[in-house]
């Protein structure tokens, strides 16, 4: 099955799957997966992995309890790759060690608690995550920053001041994901994620989770050029 889905994915296909093995996963991640009760895909996991594993830039709009964070999550840890090492200091992967995806949410306690279900999922993977949000000396962060991190998961706020005083670096960002995107916009966000996407890298990939698809979250993708994928779950179609 893991074959079929491959060769269907590289074709630009489409393919169906039922369950976490699948797909096309790093082993060790889906050992994890398996061993927090992650079974089955739901509806919007089923038809939004094979578009990310494709590289497509995808919008997911669904409501809460259909699985979108742990979506997010095991997104992320698919594209750490590790160890990662720097061109300018090969010979010490801690220091070199910088973000490879940043994930922004509206609140700071909803990144503290992302980065703990991500730290969960890719403890066994030897993942680094650090939360950038207010609450913390920036300083501090410099420190955790500095130490090496895959993930970086904050709110905007913070992550874009982290990233201005040249704290978190971008120069390895290949995925980038807007949790709850229209309550980022409905807390006046908007602005920091123009700036912050702004100074990534070439190739960068985008997905974009949100419960509601308002007029303004709709601009905002327009601004940004990502012409995501669409993938829609109405309410009570799925599992919670």
């Amino acid at each position: 099955m893991k074959q079929n889905m491959v060769s269907a994915i590289k074709s630009g296909q489409s393919p169906n799957a039922d369950t976490f093995d699948d797909l096309p996963l790093n082993d060790t991640l889906k050992r994890s997966i398996r061993n927090h009760g992650f079974i089955e895909l739901s509806t919007i996991q089923n038809q939004a992995f094979p578009l990310y594993l494709n590289g497509e830039n995808v919008f997911v709009q669904s409501p809460s309890g259909t699985g979108k964070m742990s979506m997010a999550a095991i997104s992320v840890l698919q594209s750490v790759k590790l160890p990662s090492l720097s061109s300018t200091n090969p010979d010490n992967p801690v220091l070199s060690r910088t973000a490879q995806a940043l994930v922004l949410t509206p609140t700071r306690e909803m990144a503290l608690s992302a980065s703990c279900m991500f730290n969960d999922l890719g403890k066994s993977m030897g993942v680094l995550c650090c939360a950038c949000v207010g609450g913390i000396k920036p300083r501090d962060q410099k420190t955790e920053l500095d130490a090496g991190v895959d993930i970086a998961i904050g709110t905007p706020g913070r992550v874009e001041d982290l990233i201005n005083r040249g704290w978190l670096s971008t120069a390895q960002i290949r995925l980038i994901i807007l949790t709850e995107t229209d309550d980022l916009i409905r807390r006046g966000f908007k602005n920091n994620l123009i700036n912050i996407t702004s100074q990534m890298p070439e190739g960068l990939q985008v997905l974009i989770f949100s419960p509601t698809a308002p007029v303004e979250l709709m601009e905002l993708l327009n601004s940004l050029n990502l012409n995501p994928s669409p993938v829609h779950v109405r309410p009570n179609l799925d599992r919670p």
